[in-house]
């Protein structure tokens, strides 16, 4: 009588520590969320826009202000990044189009869907930070 309560008990504690086991690895293997992607592409406007204002010479509150809107993700994939001092080595890299608004741009302006590709680094924990946008210094080797 005992072993045949025993098996069922055994069969639910495996399926809940396998359950838990694998939500803790959501970060890897799966797709960032849409928010920081463009996140991650506002940054990188704001730092090319910064980089421009000062070649320029030009204050950087005389730069408009934009937003980043309509992230399209046309191809996103795992890959490994050779990075020994800092971060996780898989990161997500994310391809697609996005639009701006803002910024004195025209309709035609705003409706022109710029194409981007970024790399991401998941979070070190479900709790943890955000998707982190990575600049990349040399390119990625293959999985």
């Amino acid at each position: 009588m005992v072993k045949l309560l025993a098996r069922p008990i055994l069969k639910i504690l495996l399926v809940v520590i396998l359950c838990l086991g694998l939500g803790s690895c959501a970060g890897v293997g799966s797709k960032p969320p849409e928010a920081a992607i463009a996140t991650a592409i506002a940054q990188k406007l704001e730092r090319t826009q910064s980089l421009l204002a000062r070649q320029l010479s030009v204050s950087q509150t005389t730069l408009p202000h934009l937003e980043v809107h309509r992230v399209i993700i046309s191809h996103y994939q795992w890959t490994t990044l050779d990075r020994p001092t800092t971060g996780h080595p898989r990161v997500v890299q994310v391809q697609g189009t996005y639009q701006l608004k803002g910024g004195g741009l025209s309709r035609r302006q705003q409706h022109q869907n710029r194409p981007f590709k970024l790399y991401l680094e998941p979070p070190a924990s479900q709790e943890g930070k955000d998707w982190v946008g990575i600049e990349l210094a040399t390119a990625p080797s293959d999985p």
